[in-house]
């Protein structure tokens, strides 16, 4: 019996469901949720470090995780590709700033790079970088955020 009306719940739910018609999409402006919330639940759900920057105020946040490994001064931190910059391998400078540069001056909305980066031990770590500029209804970049993953020390 409690199986028939497991069954039968189960059963009214999908059909609900596919009688329910799909969301309009002017609902997205009525969908939030707390920033900081999103962050900690991304940071927590994944293995690798999530950044987000603030184009506005060119303040970056990064996990807690990240700043311990890589030694940097603090989670939040300004003009950080200068910071984090200093930790990129000589021999990948060039290829870690000519990504950059592209998102900055608006030639690419996507960054992908991998590079070697100096942890607190002085190791070279492989890391790729992705990210994704986003930008605000007058065209105007207002978020730059995406996620480092470490590959290891013998990555190529």
């Amino acid at each position: 019996m409690y199986e028939q009306k497991r069954s039968y719940h189960i059963l009214k739910r999908q059909q609900e469901a596919g009688l329910s018609k799909q969301s309009d999409p002017s609902e997205k402006n009525n969908f939030s949720y707390q920033a900081q919330y999103l962050y900690d639940a991304l940071v927590n759900s994944t293995d690798d470090y999530l950044y987000v920057c603030d184009v506005q105020s060119d303040v970056f946040h990064y996990p807690k995780t990240m700043v311990e490994e890589f030694a940097l001064p603090g989670e939040y931190i300004k003009n950080a590709a200068a910071i984090w910059g200093a930790k990129v391998h000589p021999d990948d400078q060039s290829a870690f700033l000519a990504s950059n540069q592209e998102i900055l001056d608006g030639r690419a909305n996507i960054h992908y790079v991998e590079y070697r980066a100096q942890n607190k031990e002085g190791k070279w770590i492989w890391v790729r970088c992705r990210g994704q500029m986003q930008y605000n209804e007058q065209g105007e970049a207002i978020l730059f955020a995406g996620f480092i993953k470490k590959l290891g020390e013998n990555y190529k």
